[in-house]
């Protein structure tokens, strides 16, 4: 099951389906394009769709029922721990440019995503940068109880950092002395 489809894209759609057959069709087309075909490759589209949901949700136009359903999708795009719970698995990934003349445009960083454990889940959610695996660690604990790591002291290694002992073929996560 797609955890994410279920707690978010297919809610705006339903919302999107109830606004286009009332007098409001425009604004269901609105917020449908936005919802992706299928389960949702990546989220590029939630920044653009939480603006759209607060629009929604704060027009005097329409009947509260409809504006309270998108203030309650709203706070799902903005917390999506909060809606789908501490499920999957969070990668966290040390990035930086190989080429020297992509460092500037590309600062090392940490890399995020947070992916559900079923086969057909896909991404939950991608993570902002981090500069600090702290962050990086915090963020992800947030989500989700498996955790692994490639630090940018040995970015080519998988650790764990997660809750309880490793799995098999993973060392458990020390940051080096």
């Amino acid at each position: 099951m797609d955890l994410r489809r279920a707690a978010l894209e297919g809610r705006v759609a339903s919302l999107a389906d109830r606004l286009r057959d009332s007098s409001r069709a425009d604004l269901g087309s609105y917020l449908s394009e936005l919802v992706p075909d299928g389960p949702a490759p990546d989220d590029e589209h939630l920044p653009e769709l939480r603006i759209r949901l607060a629009r929604v949700a704060a027009d005097p136009a329409l009947d509260e029922p409809v504006r309270l359903e998108a203030a309650r999708i709203l706070d799902v795009a903005s917390d999506l721990p909060s809606a789908i719970g501490r499920t999957g698995r969070v990668w966290i990934t040390w990035w930086f440019a190989r080429r020297p003349r992509d460092v500037a445009a590309n600062p090392p960083h940490y890399l995020c995503y947070w992916e559900g454990l079923a086969d057909d889940s896909g991404v939950l959610e991608n993570g902002p940068n981090f500069d600090d695996l702290h962050d990086a660690l915090t963020w992800a604990r947030r989500r989700a109880d498996n955790i692994v790591v490639r630090p940018s002291w040995d970015p080519d290694v998988h650790y764990w950092a997660g809750e309880g002992p490793p799995p098999d073929g993973l060392k458990p996560l020390s940051e080096p002395a």
